[in-house]
């Protein structure tokens, strides 16, 4: 397992989010991670155009 550690920004809002992740997961899939986790603190989803996710790095978990 990883941990992937992202930057996002909502419209003028950014932040930071890290997701666990598996070693062998896409980019695609890791950001879909990334998604679903930060829908799901936030409480609801929001259009794909409004939001931005930057991988910074991924980690091995120790």
């Amino acid at each position: 397992m990883q941990i992937a550690l992202f930057n996002y920004k909502i419209f003028s809002h950014n932040g930071n989010l890290h997701v666990q992740v598996n070693e062998s997961d896409s980019d695609d899939i890791v950001i879909a991670k990334a998604q679903a986790q930060l829908y799901s603190e936030v409480g609801t989803e929001l259009p794909s155009e409004l939001v931005s996710f930057t991988i910074i790095k991924r980690t091995n978990e120790s």
